[in-house]
């Protein structure tokens, strides 16, 4: 006889196979043809803004572009689902360096004879069909984002605000322009910030020669000063040679050679130098050998002493050769001085140079020049190779050098009370004090570059001389916002003079652009609050956009851009390696995508702490894959197909009778409200694992152990009732949370339960878990695991096929305080009982023809069914 009519067969249409590389575009256009994005951005409530911190307008998305983007859909979905009404809009980094390197790569010659208005023009377009391929890739990423209104830091309304903003630095006197030393790169041909400087060990040559003194009135004749340096090239510029103030300083000398060098670094180089036959001579404070007159051994040329007290005695001599065009250190001791910079912008020596072997040389290739020429000269003393780090160009990774060159700057110095009152919350919480500690730490900020592609520093030039008169430059700034940011290109200078002016000789306009972080700095001026509730970027950006957001809001509103800042770590293959072409080691989240699923990728993201650097795998990737499918198959479709026309009554919930009901259901709410207090932290990661956690337990036993009620029990039975109302509500509320990570398969599975779109649907608050004895079910499942392992070796052994199969015999011991509950039935076994220890085997009961439970009967069926039936 067959009892298949007699059962309650799941029945669901929610497809076992996601096919969700095919069915993605369906889910965009269904929420775009629905305006889900426009309806959660216009709706009443609470706004909550999340200001995007513009990627750059070049190259197909990587990685990181994808880790950053998602985590800020998913505070964005959670927050909708919170209620609040979204305020987000995508921008982009339009100017700056890789955008003309790119074209003078593509384009040769033809883009480096083009005027500067061609090139911006060239740059224009090309910047224009970046945006277009990345916001296409974006899009593909399922963001809460429809990219109808974006900004870009060309648009000429941006570049409006920019120039106001500029205008108030010279307003509250913060800019000023100067010759001074700062990181150049040779490889760019531009000053740098520090924000675009990576530092990487290389070897470098490490000499110690001397400078022969020719004032005698302190130290004898032939006497020379001690000297180490790693930067060869640097002696042709040098101008004084520098000792502290306070130290003590020996005169050494053996077989007619003398030395000074500072009495510490004396017993401590003796050994390495070749010093341990010279005898000291004579003592001295370094203050006392102040104004003596030296000569440079390249070239002859004669310096003075001079004390500073940035000197130390961990390296080098305690004497310090000082070449003020090429370090800052230098140029702040030595005063205000003529520098001479011998190098170019190429980083090539000019051809008038005193030393003429080094003439027309690139720095580098100077150092062996120089060296074997002391060498031969006798004033070499030590030659050898060191490894140390040393500033490189963030875009190129070629090596820079300090140079000389007149720039614009900012002194940040003078914002340092602004700085200490800041204060704003974190994750991680280290990020607020150390981010308030970098920008507090800079002096200044090297506004200036010397490129084409940005927006000009609309400053004129009278007779090589600024014009930083606060009237001229807003009448720049008029004619500009009338004209357009090219007229600075396209206009002669006197076009953009002021009349009051017009007797000025040699006008000239400013050929510098700034520096690209002043441009996305300044994004926070598109908000119509001009404030942000959240940042969302990378620890990077605490050197950048961060750091010039705070920077310039603090001068323009005297406030912070935002309330609230995220740091995350970076992407990193499965070793812990930076992902790169080179290595082979480049995960493209786009054939991620376009394999697996956009859900798939969005899953494996979440699922990562990004408070420090990701390692993305294979094998996290296959993690990722099958929790997706524990999610899709027990979560959604099975909990659909035994749920299905269910008509829901909330009533049943505030009653529940079954002790297993009661239990798994307060442990739902028990996680549900850490699941919601980790979300409330953005802390994604956690909040996956938790739900995980709870569908281990309650997939793997109590839909396990309610499977034969649902199939094989009566409907109108309480128990039934309250089993099917906790797998629906525990359902709905799991996809709404789920739909902030995985919002296709959510979509998907919510169409079957309700219309409309589950992105406009708010998240139940938490509630207190049920009146429940925990230690019942505490001491339940530590006996359930030890059970059930020995029922593994059973079914190892082919002696079982599954725990209903089984007779479990346990001590009375065992049974202690679980008088309350059915074992028999929670632990899913065919027979239960109790003896010396503990034993287990396959039952000899019958089965049940109906609903395959071993039970003492003598009919077909167990007596259950037979009711049923």
């Amino acid at each position: 006889m067959s009892f298949k009519n007699t059962l309650n067969i799941p029945s669901t249409k929610f497809p076992m196979r996601a096919n969700l590389v095919e069915n993605s575009t369906k889910y965009r256009n269904f929420w775009n043809s629905n305006q889900i994005f426009w309806k959660l951005s216009n709706r009443d409530g609470k706004a909550f803004i999340l200001h995007d911190g513009p990627p750059y307008a070049n190259g197909n998305i990587h990685l990181g572009h994808a880790l950053n983007k998602l985590l800020k859909d998913f505070v964005l979905r959670y927050k909708a689902l919170k209620g609040y009404r979204i305020n987000y809009i995508p921008g982009w980094d339009t100017h700056g360096l890789p955008i003309e390197n790119r074209l003078e790569k593509r384009e040769g010659s033809n883009y480096k004879n083009k005027s500067a208005s061609e090139k911006r023009k060239a740059c224009a377009e090309y910047a224009k069909e970046q945006i277009e391929i990345q916001k296409s890739q974006f899009e593909n990423l399922h963001l809460l984002c429809d990219f109808k209104e974006i900004y870009r830091t060309m648009d000429p309304s941006f570049v409006n605000q920019e120039l106001d903003i500029f205008c108030e630095f010279i307003q509250k006197d913060l800019l000023y322009w100067d010759l001074k030393p700062v990181a150049w790169s040779w490889s760019s041909k531009t000053a740098l910030a520090e924000s675009e400087i990576i530092y990487k060990e290389i070897e470098s040559p490490s000499i110690y020669l001397g400078f022969p003194i020719l004032d005698n009135s302190k130290l004898p004749k032939d006497t020379c000063l001690l000297v180490w340096t790693t930067t060869p090239y640097t002696l042709e510029a040098n101008q004084f040679i520098a000792l502290h103030p306070n130290f003590n300083y020996v005169l050494i000398e053996r077989d007619g050679k003398k030395y000074v060098i500072s009495k510490k670094r004396f017993r401590d180089l003796k050994e390495s130098l070749g010093l341990h036959d010279f005898t000291i001579k004579d003592e001295f404070i370094g203050s006392e050998l102040a104004g003596l007159k030296y000569k440079n051994p390249l070239h002859s040329r004669e310096g003075t002493t001079i004390c500073a007290g940035y000197i130390t005695e961990d390296v080098g001599t305690g004497i310090v050769h000082m070449a003020p065009a090429f370090g800052l250190e230098d140029y702040l001791a030595a005063g205000k001085v003529d520098i001479y910079c011998p190098i170019n912008e190429d980083g090539k020596f000019q051809v008038d140079t005193y030393f003429k072997p080094i003439s027309g040389l690139f720095y580098m290739d100077a150092n062996p020049v120089v060296i074997d020429f002391l060498r031969e000269s006798g004033s070499l003393l030590k030659s050898e190779k060191i490894t140390h780090s040393v500033g490189h160009d963030w875009r190129t990774e070629k090596p820079l050098l300090y140079r000389a060159s007149p720039q614009w700057f900012i002194n940040i110095r003078k914002l340092s009370s602004s700085i200490e009152s800041i204060s704003f919350a974190s994750s991680p919480e280290w990020i607020s004090s150390h981010l308030k500690k970098l920008i507090s730490s800079r002096e200044e900020w090297c506004l200036s570059r010397q490129r084409c592609w940005g927006i000009p520093i609309v400053i004129l030039f009278s007779e090589g001389k600024p014009i930083l008169d606060l009237e001229q430059i807003k009448h720049t700034i008029e004619l500009l916002k009338e004209n357009g940011i090219e007229s600075w290109f396209e206009k002669e200078a006197s076009f953009f003079l002021h009349p009051k002016f017009k007797d000025l000789r040699d006008v000239e306009k400013g050929k510098d652009i700034l520096d690209v972080w002043f441009d996305s700095g300044c994004s926070w001026s598109i908000l119509e609050s001009k404030k942000a509730d959240l940042y969302l970027e990378g620890f990077d950006q605490l050197r950048g956009w961060f750091n010039s957001s705070s920077v310039i809001s603090l001068t323009s509103q005297k406030e912070l851009p935002f309330k609230n800042i995220i740091a995350h770590g970076f992407a990193l293959d499965g070793n812990g390696n930076k992902m790169s072409k080179s290595k082979g080691n480049v995960i493209d989240p786009i054939e991620i995508a376009n394999k697996y699923g956009i859900d798939i990728l969005r899953l494996w993201i979440a699922m990562n702490n990004y408070l420090e650097d990701i390692k993305l795998s294979e094998s996290s990737l296959e993690s990722a894959i099958s929790t997706y499918r524990k999610i899709r198959n027990t979560l959604f479709r099975y909990s659909l197909s035994v749920t299905e026309n269910l008509s829901f009554d909330p009533s049943i919930l505030g009653s529940l009778e079954d002790p297993k009901n009661r239990y798994i259901y307060s442990l739902f709410l028990e996680s549900y409200r850490k699941i919601s207090e980790h979300l409330e932290r953005f802390h994604f990661f956690r909040a996956i694992k938790e739900m995980m956690d709870f569908l281990n337990i309650y997939s793997g036993w109590y839909l396990e152990i309610s499977k034969d009620l649902l199939y094989c029990g009566s409907k109108e039975d309480r128990e039934f009732k309250e089993t099917q109302h906790i797998i629906y509500d525990i359902l709905l509320k799991s996809i709404k949370l789920l739909s902030i990570f995985i919002p296709q398969t959510a979509e998907e599975a919510y169409s079957y339960i309700k219309e409309g779109s589950v992105a406009l649907e708010s998240l139940d608050p938490a509630e207190e878990e049920l009146d429940i004895p925990s230690d019942t079910w505490n001491r339940f499942f530590e006996l359930k695991d030890e059970i059930y392992s020995h029922l593994e070796e059973l079914k190892n052994q082919k002696e079982i096929t599954g725990t209903h199969e089984a007779k479990v015999v346990v001590s009375s011991d065992s049974l202690k305080g679980l008088e309350s509950l059915n074992l028999k039935k929670y632990l899913n076994i065919a027979e239960l009982e109790v003896g010396e220890e503990l034993r287990v085997s396959k039952s000899a009961l019958p089965k049940c023809a109906r609903c395959k439970r071993h039970e003492d009967i003598s009919e077909e069926v167990c007596s259950r069914c037979l009711k049923l039936i």
